[in-house]
């Protein structure tokens, strides 16, 4: 499918990326991802929330869903 702007990446070059590497930008792996999520998760004091939005991504509500809820 190409792009209807010609500025914007393709879903090509996305799948493409993906297949080469399931995790280009390295968010699971870097240092200072992993401090910007646990920062992120200590910010919120409570374990559970009755609703919540993360724009762009599932990653650190994933985390979230991983807290010790007792």
């Amino acid at each position: 499918m190409n792009s209807p702007n010609p500025k914007s990446l393709t879903t090509e070059f996305f799948e493409q990326l993906y297949q080469e590497n399931s995790d280009p930008w390295q968010f699971a792996t870097s240092e200072y991802e992993a401090k910007k999520y646990a920062a992120t998760l200590n910010a919120l004091p409570r374990n559970l929330y009755k609703a919540g939005f993360e724009i762009g991504g599932s990653i650190t509500s994933g985390r979230l869903r991983q807290r010790d809820f007792n």
